[in-house]
């Protein structure tokens, strides 16, 4: 967990909310804070950033693969339980940061 006070979470909500989503981490490095609070949100953005870019990549390689037919299915069924799975982390962290409890 990290360091930061109550009047730092209430200053710099939006922008740690908004650091969480993928891509979206760039909105601290625009912002120009300096937060603990929201520099911990950027980094949960940056690693759902990579999480996400690299299931995309495997996703477009295995394709290769998802015309074998058992094998096939079995893969691309894989990778989207693993998407639902990043997704549904990427909503727990948002709401935690609504919360200031990340």
């Amino acid at each position: 967990m990290a360091n930061y006070g109550q009047s730092d979470f209430e200053q710099n909500k939006v922008v740690g909310i908004l650091s969480v989503f993928p891509v979206l981490f760039i909105v601290y490095f625009i912002s120009g804070t300096n937060s603990e609070y929201a520099r911990h949100c950027a980094n949960w953005g940056i690693i759902f950033t990579i999480c996400f870019a690299v299931m995309f990549v495997l996703g477009k390689l295995l394709s290769i693969v998802t015309w074998i037919p058992l094998v096939g299915t079995i893969i691309s069924l894989a990778l989207k339980i693993i998407d639902v799975v990043l997704l549904l982390a990427v909503i727990v962290q948002v709401v935690r940061a609504a919360k200031g409890t990340i």
